[in-house]
């Protein structure tokens, strides 16, 4: 009876952990695959990276994000990389097409709009500096 109970939730949590491992690389694949920005969100013609900045008037950290972006162009300059701030909530369409599931989300692209890093939740500007520095 006990060895029975054991092998039950031995067997759920083998499920549980299947799903969510599947889960993980399906979304993982489904952004990854998105490599072309469209039209609204960067210019095709750019040759420097660009950040993607998706954000919501409902989340509560996003003005935090938005912080150490606006700090970041101040140290970088704008000239360097491009900044795009999608908001999540208006342009569900967009956030549907990137995959984006939570807020602040940051998408770097390199110059030809692949994407090269993903980043779900808050970002320091020190780790953006960082991996900006990578696609250059």
């Amino acid at each position: 009876m006990l060895l029975d109970r054991i092998l039950i939730a031995i067997l759920i949590t083998a499920v549980i952990l299947s799903l969510l491992v599947a889960w993980r690389w399906w979304h993982k694949r489904r952004v990854q695959k998105i490599t072309r920005p469209t039209a609204e969100t960067t210019a095709e013609t750019e040759d420097r990276p660009t950040i993607l900045y998706f954000r919501g008037d409902s989340c509560a950290i996003c003005p935090t994000q938005s912080i150490f972006l606006e700090k970041l162009q101040t140290e970088w300059g704008a000239e360097r990389f491009l900044l795009r701030t999608i908001d999540a909530e208006k342009e569900r369409d967009t956030a549907v097409a990137y995959g984006i599931l939570t807020l602040p989300t940051t998408i770097l692209l390199n110059g030809r709009g692949d994407v090269q890093q993903i980043n779900y939740g808050l970002t320091n500007t020190h780790k953006l500096a960082q991996q900006l520095e990578k696609i250059r």
